[in-house]
């Protein structure tokens, strides 16, 4: 069985493929799961390996024509269109005038200051006319973001992603002599490696000053260089006879070249001049950064903002003031290496490795594949579940428990509770229903999921803020299993339902930790049934959300999508075992339901439960509730 592609079409213009991550960690994940074209304007280091997973690539001669010459194309349109900065939306723009791409932005193109950047006027022209259209922004950091909705006025109802710069690659804890050797560097040396650039905005000269009275240390400056700048260094070496100040002019092909001097270095120094946005936002957008912290370099960075929570805020580095408090850092860093070592592995693979946004991206680039729709659940992941490579690990459970809540609603009439409500996904099901007036969404205090909504009702977790009997209906979709003292939870529930109400529940079984520490229980369905009995409730009825075929399903999906592999082998895994998940899903679908009798009788598999029970008309017939 294929599994149908959609075409994507990536804009590049005034850049390069093989020596940029972020572009490497785009073609990647998209060529995982997409058809993609590139269209390349004036861009470099095509022949990189991703390369061989583009369907296909329109290159333009920038020597013979300006990218306002390129033809618009009469191809068949895309499905997405990602353009990434400034020229490559404009290139997107010419060649697919009624385009309306997400935006990638790895540089800040500021109209009063695009230091060390290709903008002309007819670019920023064009930029400015259009960039209200696109879909999406995928920027590095929320400080980003802020300053780039601020340059453009960009329309809060534009969406962002945030995405800081990553490499596919996992930590690397391999170590060389590749730069010890290469330059005969002393064993008592420590090796400090500067990445990005033999230029002026990162302070070389001034660093290599610094280096000359720092004797127990060597300083490595690599990168390319233009204009004059690197003559004046080499000449400022030479003049003060600095000896342990190294220019690397090691030519790398590809950006996986620099794996050898990363992997030969003791600490990763990263320098950025005050002269524009992009350098004092650079932290998460830095590219060197992240590379210093995949092979476990403490950083030392000068003090912005964004480098502080980038590096000093997690224990990865220190960042300075002035270049004189460098010897004192070094210092530093190396009287605790092994603390400020592990803290930076740990920060890439938590923050900076591709794979931890894999799916989330992908989820973002989808969101924003068709016009919006009338019907605003069309979006909604939890409304309208649909199968995919990608969704393996939510499809089954999502739809399991829409199709439980929607047979439950179809009897709820009046004020509808829903207990522990997240971000409400189910909220507009519920208030289509024409004999439900009014809905409540009741939950703790968490900033994780109430940064953009908030609950209806805040509670503290011991008594809900509402009167005995003022609500005639109630949902708890994958609560009880955070609850420490589930008992009391559904004792309250219980106070504030009128008599006859009922309670729709939902619990995973077959599911990972999450939401840590606060993922309690995993219940049967006969503790379940029991802690709701002690609640007082009665016409109690549980079954299962599924049985074999559902649970090997689920467990192939979330394998397949969240456990630690290499890229290339879960895409390899994906396209091999997503046929068997669909066979195993459409098994699911015509099996008979296990009911709550069945589970008691036979040994079985379940992935959750889910239910309802509900209050007695009379409050005597339940134990210890207060009436």
């Amino acid at each position: 069985m294929s599994i149908a592609r959609k075409k994507t079409a990536v804009f590049l213009s005034h850049y390069s493929v093989g020596k940029s991550s972020p572009v490497i960690c785009l073609l990647e994940i998209l060529s995982d799961y997409y058809t993609v074209d590139v269209f390349a304007y004036n861009v470099s280091h095509l022949d990189a390996s991703v390369m061989r997973k583009i369907s296909n690539t329109v290159v333009y001669d920038h020597k013979k024509f300006d990218v306002f010459d390129v033809e618009e194309s009469n191809e068949a349109h895309y499905e997405h269109y990602i353009a990434c900065d400034a020229n490559g939306f404009t290139l997107c723009k010419t060649v697919f005038p009624d385009s309306r791409p997400i935006y990638y932005s790895l540089e800040l193109y500021f109209r009063d200051n695009y230091y060390n950047l290709h903008y002309p006027e007819r670019v920023m022209t064009l930029e400015r006319k259009e960039i209200h259209r696109i879909k999406g922004l995928i920027i590095q950091s929320e400080e980003r973001e802020s300053l780039f909705r601020k340059e453009y006025q960009l329309a809060d109802s534009i969406p962002a992603f945030h995405l800081p710069i990553t490499y596919m690659q996992p930590s690397c804890r391999e170590k060389s002599n590749h730069l010890r050797q290469k330059f005969q560097i002393p064993d008592q040396q420590k090796i400090a490696l500067h990445l990005g650039g033999i230029q002026d905005h990162h302070c070389l000269l001034e660093l290599a000053a610094v280096f000359h009275h720092v004797k127990n240390w060597a300083l490595i400056l690599h990168g390319g260089s233009y204009g004059d700048y690197k003559p004046k260094l080499e000449s400022f070496i030479r003049h003060y006879g600095i000896s342990n100040v190294y220019i690397s002019e090691e030519y790398l092909d590809n950006i996986e070249d620099l794996d050898r001097l990363l992997n030969s270095a003791d600490v990763g120094i990263a320098w950025y001049k005050d002269v524009s946005p992009n350098f004092t936002s650079a932290g998460k957008s830095s590219g060197k950064i992240s590379a210093y912290l995949r092979f476990g370099l403490p950083v030392i960075a000068n003090k912005y903002q964004s480098t502080i929570e980038a590096i000093e805020n997690r224990g990865c580095g220190v960042c300075v003031g002035a270049f004189e408090e460098i010897p004192n850092a070094l210092n530093n860093v190396f009287s605790s290496y092994g603390y400020y070592s592990k803290n930076a592995y740990d920060e890439y693979d938590s923050n900076y490795c591709a794979e931890m946004y894999r799916k989330k991206l992908l989820a973002f680039i989808e969101m924003q594949s068709t016009p919006a729709p009338e019907d605003p659940e069309k979006n909604n992941a939890f409304l309208s579940p649909t199968m995919s490579v990608t969704t393996m690990d939510t499809y089954w459970i999502r739809k399991s428990i829409l199709r439980g809540l929607q047979e439950y609603l179809k009897d709820c009439s009046g004020v509808l509770l829903d207990v522990g409500c997240g971000e409400m996904p189910y909220k507009s099901l519920i208030l289509r229903q024409p004999e439900i007036t009014r809905y409540l969404g009741l939950d703790i205090e968490n900033p994780t999921y109430q940064a953009k909504l908030k609950p209806d009702i805040i509670w503290d977790g011991t008594r809900i803020p509402l009167t005995d009997e003022s609500v005639d209906c109630a949902v708890a979709t994958e609560v009880f299993e955070h609850i420490p003292n589930l008992v009391s939870t559904l004792q309250e529930i219980f106070r504030v339902l009128k008599p006859g109400g009922r309670i729709f529940f939902t619990v995973p079984f077959l599911w990972p930790l999450h939401d840590m520490p606060q993922d309690e229980y995993r219940y049967t369905p006969f503790s379940l049934k029991r802690v709701i009995q002690q609640s007082g409730y009665s016409n109690i009825d549980i079954k299962a959300h599924g049985d074999w075929d559902a649970s090997l399903a689920q467990m192939i999906g979330l394998w397949v999508t969240r456990s630690p592999m290499e890229s290339n082998k879960r895409t390899e895994y994906m396209q091999l075992l997503y046929p068997f998940y669909q066979q195993l899903v459409a098994n699911a679908e015509t099996s008979t339901p296990l009911t709550y009798e069945k589970m008691s009788s036979e040994s079985t598999m379940i992935t959750g439960l889910y239910g309802t029970a509900a209050k007695p008309f009379s409050s005597r017939q339940s134990a210890g509730i207060e009436t």
